[in-house]
């Protein structure tokens, strides 16, 4: 069906010990890599403005289970709840001031938000972090106007109220600045 709030996932799994409790965990999407209890994602600099789940991370909360065997059946199967890891942006303008549609938009953050961000599969209440860019892009798809909304997935980042993140919003052939100061 269409139920956002569960969905089915197979896997090819070499057999376990049968008499074995196994601890289990997931990621989403597929890391680039894995490193001990962490796993590695690329998440763009560039974006278009549309929601990408393939750069909303998600992991599983751990599961200690029975082994999944050649005879496994749906009976057996491994219930994981999978926690979302990053934070989306939508943005929205009632009316940019600038008399043209939004085309692209810069928001600059004082530390990294994508690039390679790295997460632990093992502690769902960890905050990722991310080495790269601290300047997100959306070369929107979609011109933006008032009453549409542009999507942007970033790894989280703690700020101060004394920080700031800057934005810029270009139209064809204008650009506003303004910036935001952290919220505690």
């Amino acid at each position: 069906g269409n139920d956002a709030t569960s969905a089915r996932f197979t896997a090819d799994v070499t057999t376990l010990e049968e008499s074995s409790q196994y601890q289990y965990f997931a990621t989403y999407p597929q890391p680039s890599s894995v490193s001990g209890s962490t796993a590695y994602f690329s998440v763009p600099a560039t974006q278009d403005g549309n929601y990408d789940g393939t750069c909303d991370v998600m992991t599983a909360v751990p599961v200690t289970g029975a082994s999944i065997t050649a005879s496994h059946t749906e009976s057996q199967d491994v219930n994981l709840r999978m926690k979302h890891r990053m934070h989306l942006l939508k943005f929205y303008f009632e009316g940019t001031g600038m008399g043209e549609p939004v085309e692209r938009i810069e928001a600059t953050f004082p530390a990294a938000v994508c690039g390679t961000v790295a997460a632990d599969f093992t502690d769902c209440s960890s905050t990722p972090s991310a080495t790269g860019s601290t300047t997100l892009t959306l070369d929107l798809t979609t011109e933006l106007v008032a009453g549409k909304y542009a999507y942007a997935v970033i790894c989280p980042v703690a700020l101060a109220s004394s920080q700031t993140i800057s934005f810029t919003v270009y139209s064809a052939t204008k650009r506003a600045t303004f910036t935001r100061s952290g919220r505690t």
